[in-house]
C-alpha cells in the first residue's frame, strides 16, 4: 500500500480554516443537529499514519480550552507521541516538520540575537560604571596629590 502524496505546507496552510457554509452568517453558532465543520488541517492530520494520536493531542487541547488551562504543560505527553508518530510517517507529514524546523530556526536565530543584544547592553552598562568609577579614581588621585 502507497502513502498518499503529501500536499505542499501552502496547500496544507490553505485548508486550515473551515469553509464558512452560505446559507448561515459565518459568525452564528451551528444549527442544531449542525456538526462543526472540519478545519482542513485536522483532515490532513488524521489522513496520515497519525490519526489516533492527533486525535488523543486534539482531545487534551479541547479539554485545557474547557478548563482553561495551560496545554502546552498538560499535553506535553500526547505532543511527544504526536511527534515522534510524525517522525515515524515523515513521508506524508514532511511539509509539516519542514515548517516546524523553519519555524524553530527562526524562533532560536530571534532568541540568540537578543541575548546577543541583552549582552551587549550589560557590557555597555559595564562600561559605563568602570569609567565613572576611573574618573571619580583620577579625581580623588588628583586631591590626594595636589
Amino acid at each position: 500500500m502507497t502513502a498518499s502524496p503529501a500536499p505542499s505546507a501552502a496547500q496544507v496552510a490553505a485548508e486550515t480554516q473551515p469553509e464558512a457554509s452560505s446559507d448561515r452568517p459565518a459568525d452564528s453558532a451551528p444549527a442544531e443537529g449542525d456538526e462543526k465543520p472540519e478545519c482542513g488541517f485536522c483532515t490532513y492530520m488524521k489522513g496520515g499514519g497519525c490519526k489516533s494520536a492527533f486525535e488523543a493531542w486534539e482531545a487534551c487541547v479541547e479539554e485545557c480550552r474547557e478548563k482553561e488551562s495551560d496545554f502546552s504543560a498538560n499535553c506535553h505527553q500526547q505532543t511527544m507521541a504526536l511527534q515522534t508518530c510524525m517522525m515515524k510517517n515523515k513521508e506524508y507529514y514532511e511539509p509539516l516538520l519542514e515548517e516546524e524546523e523553519r519555524y524553530t530556526q527562526a524562533a532560536v536565530q530571534s532568541a540568540v540575537q537578543e541575548g546577543v543584544e541583552a549582552v551587549q547592553g550589560g557590557i555597555n552598562a559595564v562600561k559605563g560604571v568602570v569609567e565613572d568609577v576611573a574618573e571619580d579614581v583620577a579625581e580623588d588621585v588628583k586631591r590626594a596629590s595636589g
